[in-house]
């Protein structure tokens, strides 16, 4: 982690930094900055966190206002209409092999052996 202002600073700028902070504060009162500091970034840390959560809340509420469906939706619709196709698509097979015996006996009338070509059981003379 970088701080924002240390990347411009150089080593004896901090050095004098950290000499007046001493100065001003003294060695007793420098613990209870750094405290005081580090409670001040975790206030800020919690407070972002806070307006993160509110933003994410507020746009899952409107999407619940706008109907928008959700990814776990959308996959389930799609999923809902996969079965769908697929139930149509056996519907249509049992259809098509109902009709499949008549086709089949029509075949079968048709391979048969027609008078003119002759017959075991036809009387020529």
């Amino acid at each position: 982690m970088t701080l924002l202002f240390l990347n411009s600073i150089g080593t004896g700028e901090f050095v004098l930094i950290i000499f007046v902070i001493l100065m001003l504060f003294g060695s007793k009162g420098l613990p209870e900055f750094t405290k005081n500091i580090a409670k001040g970034m975790r206030e800020i840390k919690g407070a972002s966190d806070e307006i993160r959560r509110d933003i994410q809340n507020s746009a899952v509420e409107m999407k619940r206002d706008l109907n928008i469906p959700t990814i776990d939706e959308l996959t389930k619709t799609s999923e809902l209409k996969e079965v769908e196709d697929l139930v149509k698509l056996e519907e249509e097979t049992k259809t098509i092999n109902s009709n499949q015996p008549i086709l089949d006996m029509k075949k079968s009338d048709d391979d048969s052996p027609s008078k003119s070509e002759g017959s075991v059981y036809s009387n020529k003379g």
